[in-house]
């Protein structure tokens, strides 16, 4: 961010910001990937994730603001210092860092862990809780990649600045506090309202055989060649939503995954009979 010519003062509230936001990306990755831990799986683990998860959904929206605020007024000033940079056709397209490999939750699906704790399977996934979990994960994973390979002032045209900058400032504040943590509309509820939904069904009991039952019916389905309702494959198998596009697996691909569903589930009820 030593860019000379920049304030102190603009460059200050930028790294302060950048900081900030790398601190909750950090947590939300390092949040799901110990989850549940060590301890033994209960309900009372399921709420802690939740808690935390609303917390941290409470904080993002200032986090993206106050980046928001400090990169429009670095932005400003490397406009005012560098009129050529202001129409650089290649600006727009330009960032400091190199490929990003993307993001996907290590070990088990998060509905299977959910399951562990008592919370329904199928809720888990029918809710959009997994496709927002993989989406929030995808993008706090790019900052932190971005922040890495931030290079040494002066390496690093401007244009890639400038352009790394206002991409990571749109995943936030355009995308991220709009389209994930709040509702965009009742069918596309955010993570807060999909996790107090989920939050209410944790108090029912979710027997795990109603589960087996569920996923034995959508492998079914697939065997007997019926077509995949609106929500999916993708929508519902190991409460992924994983899948690039939210694209649905057909054929041999869907009756294999849904197949690995039944056995986890399975293979779960024969650990707690024991």
């Amino acid at each position: 961010m030593q860019v000379a010519r920049v304030s102190l003062a603009a460059r200050a509230a930028l790294v302060s910001s950048l900081g900030e936001a790398g601190v909750e990306a950090e947590y939300f990755l390092a949040l799901l990937a110990v989850f549940p831990g060590p301890e033994q799986p209960a309900p009372e683990v399921a709420e802690r994730l939740y808690d935390a998860l609303e917390a941290w959904a409470a904080r993002m929206p200032v986090v993206a603001s106050s980046l928001e605020v400090a990169t429009q007024g670095y932005l400003g000033e490397l406009d005012t210092l560098y009129a050529d940079l202001r129409d650089d056709p290649a600006r727009a397209d330009s960032v400091w860092w190199g490929e990003f490999a993307g993001y996907s939750l290590i070990g088990e699906p998060l509905a299977l862990r959910l399951r562990r704790c008592g919370q329904s399977y199928r809720a888990v996934a029918e809710s959009r809780l997994p496709a927002l979990i993989e989406g929030i994960g995808e993008q706090m994973a790019l900052l932190l990649h971005a922040l890495a390979s931030l290079p040494p002032a002066g390496v690093a045209p401007l244009r890639a600045l400038y352009g790394g900058l206002s991409e990571l400032t749109l995943e936030l504040q355009g995308d991220l506090v709009p389209r994930r943590l709040r509702d965009l509309s009742p069918e596309y509820p955010g993570l807060v309202t999909t996790i107090s939904s989920l939050r209410a069904a944790l108090a029912t009991p979710a027997p795990i055989e109603a589960d087996i039952a569920w996923a034995r019916e959508q492998l079914a389905e697939l065997k007997d060649g019926q077509p995949e309702r609106p929500r999916g494959f993708g929508a519902r198998l190991f409460g992924a939503f994983g899948r690039k596009g939210n694209a649905a697996p057909s054929g041999d691909t869907a009756r294999r995954e849904w197949g690995g569903v039944v056995s986890a589930l399975v293979r779960l009820q024969a650990t707690r009979s024991r």
